[in-house]
């Protein structure tokens, strides 16, 4: 299950349990009314052709110690400043994003707040998560060869490029050369 987890399904494992058979029942008596009653033309091309309910019952593992890095990192603040860009933004379009990635962590790593950093949602988070920007050893933003090969990214990783990250220091060094070594494929 473990594997399943972190090949392809992130936010979980779906675990059949017999106590929900039951509710399963339920749900696909339902699903059966509604699809019998809907006036729906499910040919038209606009429609997704899929059968039953579109909502599935699942367990899914969760980050415990995500709440806790966040309020240990960032306090109660309201708004907080991404690490890469410098905006200072609504709390909630700032993630607590790990520098390391959290899956190839050890166990001490996975709570080191020097691993931690504020990346906004308006576009750093994802760039950073998928190796098109990195912080070099000096501490400086830098787009990767990947990235300056797109067009389409070029604007908002030039942006970026040339400041200084925030979360940058001697204790997140390490965690830095790990992401732009094994994420953004760049030398060490």
């Amino acid at each position: 299950m473990e594997a399943l987890r972190l090949s392809a399904n992130k936010q979980g494992s779906p675990v059949r349990r017999p106590e929900m058979e039951a509710v399963d029942g339920v749900v696909a008596a339902v699903a059966k009314q509604t699809a019998a009653t809907e006036s729906v033309d499910h040919t038209a091309d606009r429609y997704l052709n899929i059968g039953g309910d579109l909502d599935q019952r699942a367990r899914t593992l969760v980050r415990r110690e995500q709440q806790r890095l966040r309020a240990q990192k960032f306090g109660n603040a309201e708004r907080l400043t991404c690490a890469l860009c410098g905006r200072t933004l609504p709390a909630r379009v700032v993630h607590t994003a790990h520098i390391k990635r959290r899956r190839d962590c050890s166990f001490d790593e996975r709570r080191d707040l020097a691993n931690i950093m504020g990346a906004c949602v308006l576009g750093c988070d994802v760039l950073f998560e998928h190796g098109y920007l990195y912080v070099d050893d000096t501490g400086k933003i830098t787009a990767s060869a990947s990235g300056l090969a797109d067009p389409g990214l070029a604007g908002p990783l030039q942006e970026r490029m040339g400041q200084s990250c925030a979360a940058f220091g001697p204790d997140s060094r390490g965690y830095f050369a790990w992401h732009r070594t094994h994420v953004a494929q760049e030398p060490a």
